[in-house]
């Protein structure tokens, strides 16, 4: 087996060459992009999570979070392969008066496993926040995140403290 770069030159058993590519340990994020949810892409968003959490998303559910808000649920797609989805809502604090007082929630986030600890994640979140500060006037973020998919590990490397916790899940 030879190492050529991005590539590895492997020799099966029958003696024939194949090149095998090689994931970059991080994605040029002018790669990746966001598409808002649709019911063209509904599939999509559901075979991810399937792949990923092995459970359906139910289409209620899906279609709930596409009418909340549709600039903040959106499909990953990097070289035009669906990688993920990111799910989130803003929270409004009717109590107070001032109009940056919004929470960012994030509900989910789901990579592909074999997008993951590449920076697709970290962009996307980072994008979400930067966005959602300074069109829809938001001053706080909280992620939901599983206590035992790796979710809580991703979210602290991204900065997030942990804030409370229930039975299955932390707010960070």
């Amino acid at each position: 087996m030879k190492n050529r770069g991005d590539s590895i030159i492997a020799n099966n058993t029958h003696n024939q060459k194949r090149i095998v590519q090689r994931m970059p340990a991080m994605f040029d994020t002018k790669r990746i992009y966001e598409l808002p949810v649709l019911k063209h892409n509904i599939a999509a968003v559901q075979l991810i999570f399937q792949t990923v959490f092995q459970e359906s998303l139910s289409d209620s559910f899906l279609q709930k979070a596409i009418d909340h808000n549709k600039s903040l649920t959106k499909l990953i797609i990097l070289d035009n392969i669906p990688v993920g989805f990111v799910y989130s809502h803003i929270n409004h604090d009717a109590a107070s008066r001032s109009k940056n007082s919004n929470t960012l929630v994030i509900d989910c986030i789901c990579i592909l496993k074999n997008y993951q600890r590449h920076g697709i994640g970290s962009h996307i979140v980072n994008s979400l926040i930067e966005r959602a500060q300074s069109g829809l006037h938001v001053s706080n973020v909280e992620v939901v995140a599983q206590k035992d998919n790796g979710s809580m590990e991703f979210f602290s490397k991204c900065g997030f403290c942990e804030m409370k916790e229930n039975a299955e899940q932390k707010v960070f």
